[in-house]
């Protein structure tokens, strides 16, 4: 179980980016954080992996404050992909090893590299493990950011726009792998994305942030055209097909 309670943090000498931020995800869900550009979503990801320090407020995973342990106990709950995927002269496997840091002591067991084949297989970078992540293209980039999370096992997996660099088949082909790992290994994922589509298909919680604060959170139920037309001022119609949740938006349409 994941909560975050209270949750504040702004730039030096700026407003706050967050306010009072308040949400929970139970295991086995994703959990969607949506709202426009600049509603601190990135941010309050960085918060909830200790890039960033917030002013206020706790992120407690299973009952344990994330700001009260080390940096190895913390690094074994959480992981976190940024927007940006990383690139050098690693191989991908050197890359994705990277993620049972936490773990190793003065090297790697076969049990971490055992974890990081599996990753990467899970991912479909096996036939890429000797490639170097600067020969890559942006999508296998970020599929090798994401495969380094799942190696390092932890409890709450932090992406930050996983689906940014791919095409539409491999967006879904990984918001699908997201959910099916979570539900799996009974973690909590906190998932920033634009594409409500992919939000409304993928995810079952759902964090709406608008003025630096929780606008609405909850199940499906908070995933409704009325959330959405407030925090966007846009017009939506919320329907289905074939089984699969659609966000229809009609920008034309003045909102009141």
């Amino acid at each position: 179980m994941l909560e975050v309670r209270d949750l504040s943090f702004a730039y030096r000498g700026g407003s706050p980016v967050l306010d009072g931020v308040g949400f929970t995800v139970p295991d086995g869900e994703v959990c969607a954080v949506l709202g426009n550009n600049g509603a601190g979503k990135s941010t309050l990801i960085k918060c909830m992996d200790r890039i960033l320090r917030p002013g206020s407020g706790s992120v407690s995973i299973d009952g344990r404050d994330i700001f009260a342990l080390s940096r190895r106990e913390a690094a074994r709950l959480a992981a976190y992909v940024p927007q940006t995927p990383p690139s050098g002269e690693l191989t991908v496997f050197d890359a994705v090893l990277l993620g049972r840091r936490p773990y190793i002591g003065w090297d790697a067991a076969a049990g971490d590299k055992a974890a990081a084949m599996e990753a990467m297989e899970l991912l479909g970078l096996s036939g890429l493990a000797l490639r170097r992540l600067d020969e890559l293209s942006g999508g296998e980039r970020q599929k090798a950011a994401i495969a380094r999370a799942l190696a390092q096992e932890p409890r709450l997996l932090l992406l930050d726009e996983p689906t940014s660099s791919l095409d539409p088949r491999a967006q879904h082909d990984t918001m699908s792998l997201v959910r099916e790992i979570t539900r799996g290994r009974g973690v909590c994922t906190v998932c920033v994305l634009h594409d409500l589509n992919l939000a409304a298909r993928y995810c079952s919680r759902f964090v709406f942030l608008s003025g630096s604060r929780v606008f609405a959170e909850g199940g499906r139920e908070a995933m409704n055209a009325e959330n959405i037309e407030e925090v966007y001022g846009m017009h939506v119609h919320l329907d289905e097909y074939m089984g699969v949740p659609v966000v229809v938006p009609f920008p034309e349409i003045h909102m009141r």
